[in-house]
């Protein structure tokens, strides 16, 4: 399998969405974590512990130092991708995208994103790990 080709995410319902300012150019459907030393939001990626502590999937796009709405954990979103109904998602080393942990490689941060309640509905659950494969 690859990364998720999601182009599009709509809340649906749980915890109302995050707002934090863009510290890198953000696309809808980025898989985002937090900066605490810039106090933003940046792209998330699994090949860095710092980058893979993903805080949620931007429901819009930013521009640095533009707000970017963020739907966090316990979130539902429907997205355009298809999923597989069961399946966890993990942070990829494809930056902002989710993969299947198959996909992940030794050296790679473990982060679970979310799981797939039917093919076009992700829980969002964020569950950093912090350990390497």
């Amino acid at each position: 399998m690859t990364d998720l080709g999601i182009t599009s995410a709509v809340f649906l319902d749980g915890p109302a969405p995050l707002l934090h300012n863009a510290g890198a150019v953000i696309a809808a459907t980025d898989v985002v974590y937090f900066d605490t030393t810039t106090a933003t939001a940046k792209v998330a990626d699994a090949d860095v512990l710092a980058s893979s502590i993903m805080s949620g999937i931007a429901l819009t796009s930013s521009a640095i130092g533009n707000p970017v709405s963020v739907a966090g954990p316990g979130t539902r979103i429907t997205v355009n991708a298809v999923l597989t109904k069961g399946v966890t998602y993990f942070v990829s080393t494809g930056t902002g995208k989710l993969c299947p942990f198959a996909d992940l490689a030794s050296g790679d941060y473990i982060s679970l994103a979310g799981i797939a309640e039917s093919t076009t509905v992700l829980r969002i659950l964020a569950v950093n790990l912090g350990i390497a494969i």
